[in-house]
């Protein structure tokens, strides 16, 4: 604001809250365009001529600019518009859409284009009702899926004496009325009650040790460390007598496999964009450190070229009984590990903030 403006003036402010959205949209679009280079699209715009380095650069300042503007917007005392939208809604809208899109592909919505042969007619046909099937089928399993997993899962505590009466109604109202947006809260509530031991989360930005710290406590290397990014899973460590890795799919019933192809399921260079459709992910490895009820779980590094991972580290916040974020000490505290400690802090779960890579500092730094 300039220097002698009116602070109370309703119509500066909102120019100015106006202008400040409109930057970070402009930001938003920076971000579209360097994932879209990067991406698996299936119609590429942009032809990708900058280094994952100069990428990285790029995204940092994104993180500065946002979090100036932030500062903007309080130091003036100027509230900003909370989110209003749940993301399962705006899928269903878009799953609509793309439905809809399908269905024009049909030959009695071509008609204006000429004469179409029988043989194109049963060809766009095919592919109108392969496309309509997919968006049905995915719409479902937004719908529908979790809530027939609730239920087996809510039979099997109950039979175990637990009583969850209460988690029973509030399922069966989120289900008739289509509340989707609430099951991954009730899968939280579940999850918690199913597992009985304490579990400690590590949090922070790529790179920033995460893996190489929690394979240093647990005494084994069943991690990979590297710059590689994790996909949009985090990766559950608990005690067994036998070492295993279970791994849960969207689309397709839960296996096991040998914990040496765990990089296979939760490294971005094996399961780019999680193309698996990985939801769960769980290390069991007979380890003493873990024999007293003790669970860790690495989560995808914030800040990361995998947004969805980062998005996904955030949803996994109210899961865990501690937070361990870490700071690398080569860098700098960004704004995203202070959203972290905040959402740690909002969710009431206690948080260590531990420095990493200590040794690149002396003690005057």
């Amino acid at each position: 604001m300039a220097p002698g403006a009116d602070p109370s003036n309703e119509f500066l402010a909102k120019h100015l809250r106006i202008t400040c959205e409109h930057i970070d949209r402009l930001l938003g679009e920076i971000e579209g365009v360097l994932n879209e280079s990067s991406s698996r699209t299936a119609f590429p715009e942009y032809v990708r001529d900058i280094t994952q380095a100069q990428q990285k650069t790029i995204e940092d300042y994104i993180t500065r600019i946002r979090a100036r503007l932030v500062q903007v917007m309080e130091g003036q005392g100027i509230r900003t518009n909370p989110p209003g939208i749940f993301v399962s809604r705006a899928v269903h809208a878009r799953l609509y859409a793309i439905d809809v899109a399908a269905e024009e592909i049909k030959p009695q919505y071509m008609m204006g284009f000429g004469n179409i042969p029988d043989t194109t007619a049963t060809e766009l046909n095919g592919i109108a009702g392969e496309l309509q099937a997919l968006v049905s089928r995915l719409g479902q399993y937004l719908g529908e899926g979790a809530g027939q997993d609730f239920r087996e899962r809510l039979q099997r505590l109950e039979g175990a004496g637990n009583d969850l009466d209460l988690l029973s109604r509030i399922e069966r109202v989120v289900a008739k009325r289509g509340l989707v947006e609430f099951r991954g809260t009730i899968d939280a509530i579940l999850d918690r009650a199913e597992d009985r031991s304490f579990e400690i989360a590590v949090f922070g930005r790529v790179s920033s040790g995460k893996s190489s710290l929690l394979n240093a406590v647990i005494g084994t290397d069943v991690l990979p460390v590297g710059v590689t990014p994790v996909t949009a899973v985090p990766t559950r460590i608990i005690h067994g007598e036998k070492p295993s890795l279970t791994v849960s799919f969207a689309d397709a019933p839960a296996r096991t496999f040998g914990i040496q192809q765990l990089g296979e399921f939760a490294t971005e260079q094996h399961n780019p964009n999680n193309v698996k459709h990985v939801t769960r992910v769980t290390v069991t490895i007979p380890v003493s450190r873990l024999s007293q009820g003790v669970s860790f779980v690495d989560t995808p590094g914030l800040g990361s070229l995998a947004t969805g991972g980062a998005a996904e580290t955030l949803a996994y916040l109210p899961r865990c009984d501690l937070g361990v974020v870490l700071i690398d000490a080569g860098s700098t505290l960004t704004e995203e590990d202070v959203r972290t400690i905040r959402a740690l802090q909002e969710a009431a779960i206690p948080a260590h903030v531990l420095l990493s890579k200590a040794d690149l500092l002396d003690r005057p730094d």
